[in-house]
């Protein structure tokens, strides 16, 4: 059985981040949340968590360090128990004309803890790599993973591309293991404290190693499969 989450990007309709600033910017989901609040007896969730369900027309929500509002939730109920999930995202990088010696270091992190505590893990990133065409550059991910409810943990592999560079974090070319192995993970009943008792969450973000004005990075695909 396929079930597939997307995160409701393309190249017409790409998340965008950028600015001064050198601490992670999480990519916004375009769609927006609808802020209602739900019990623990309605749609799932700790009392007053906000509904998962993203609604057209709204304003976007935007992940950050107190909210995890804007993150791609996978589902509990054994959605994903035991299945391989395969994680599709690209987007690009400006041409950083104010800046054209920073880096950019695009990751993928797991979003645990509670909706509004949230715990970031890096699990993959192209690390910290100096833009090496005049124009924008390309990225993407491939991400192979799996968890279960009798281990608890998520585990898999992953390829990253940066321009025309592979690069992982460890700086490996060919496939590496996850940055980081999540743990104590239940995807049959979830996690209370997120988005509907989601079993984890998954944002993506940038990190430019200089403050510029010209900084700006796309998402537009992300997806996940299993």
């Amino acid at each position: 059985m396929s079930n597939t989450l997307d995160f409701s990007v393309n190249g017409q309709l790409a998340s965008k981040v950028g600015g001064t600033g050198t601490t992670i910017k999480y990519f916004p989901r375009l769609v927006g949340i609808s802020g209602t609040t739900i019990g623990s007896a309605g749609l799932g969730g700790v009392s007053g968590s906000s509904v998962v369900g993203p609604l057209y027309g709204n304003s976007p929500s935007t992940p950050s360090s107190t909210s995890a509002v804007g993150a791609l939730f996978i589902p509990a109920a054994n959605v994903y128990n035991g299945q391989q999930m395969n994680i599709v995202i690209s987007g690009n990088v400006g041409s950083d004309t104010g800046d054209p010696s920073g880096t950019v270091n695009v990751q993928v992190q797991a979003v645990t803890g509670a909706l509004l505590a949230p715990t970031y893990t890096t699990i993959a990133s192209t690390s910290a790599l100096a833009l090496t065409f005049a124009s924008a550059e390309p990225w993407l991910f491939d991400i192979t993973m799996i968890g279960d409810t009798s281990s608890g943990i998520l585990v898999g592999n992953y390829t990253s591309m940066l321009g025309n560079t592979l690069h992982t974090t460890s700086g490996t070319v060919a496939a590496a293991a996850l940055d980081n192995v999540i743990a104590k993970l239940d995807f049959a009943n979830g996690n209370p404290a997120l988005q509907q008792g989601a079993v984890f969450g998954l944002v993506v973000g940038v990190t430019f190693g200089t403050s510029d004005a010209s900084n700006k990075a796309t998402l537009s695909q992300f997806t996940v499969e299993g």
